[in-house]
């Protein structure tokens, strides 16, 4: 009986962590979706990630223009995957026909006459 209560209070204790897990990993670029719209607007300004990442820094945003660029790549402007190409169906080989065999012409019969021609002449 000891060891049921046992695996009671394990199951109990288990079930309590995880009511009350929170990952230890933050979401990925937690610190800069709140300036998503200011990041856009300094973008389209012509602004470098490294100058962002300077601004963002002035107002305790620790952050590197890297992390700007990756932010801005993946989430304000993604770019769409490449379309696959469709390949074209192979056309159905067509049958080659052999040659016909190349016959040579009839051996002339002895016995008939032979006709000169006039350009032997």
């Amino acid at each position: 009986m000891n060891d049921t209560m046992n695996e009671e209070e394990i199951r109990n204790a288990l079930d309590s962590i995880a009511r009350n897990f929170q990952p230890s990993r933050r979401p990925a670029f937690a610190v800069l979706i709140p300036f998503k719209g200011q990041i856009r607007y300094l973008r389209s300004q012509r602004a470098s990630f490294a100058t962002i990442a300077k601004c963002l820094k002035q107002y305790s945003v620790e952050t590197v223009g890297e992390t700007v660029r990756r932010f801005y790549r993946t989430v304000i402007e993604p770019v769409p995957s490449p379309k696959k190409r469709r390949r074209r169906k192979a056309k159905p080989k067509q049958r080659i026909q052999k040659a016909k065999p190349i016959v040579p012409p009839k051996s002339r019969d002895v016995g008939e006459p032979r006709i000169a021609r006039i350009e032997d002449l």
